[in-house]
């Protein structure tokens, strides 16, 4: 299980996160920081 303390997104595949399959993570901050602005 991979987390992002930040967002609180989890992601159970390791591989697929080490693999640079990032795009969960990031999706999560950027609409995160969208809605902070």
């Amino acid at each position: 299980m991979v987390k992002d303390h930040r967002t609180n997104v989890e992601v159970g595949n390791i591989q697929s996160v080490m693999d640079g399959d990032l795009d969960q993570f990031m999706n999560a901050y950027l609409q995160q920081t969208a809605a902070q602005q």
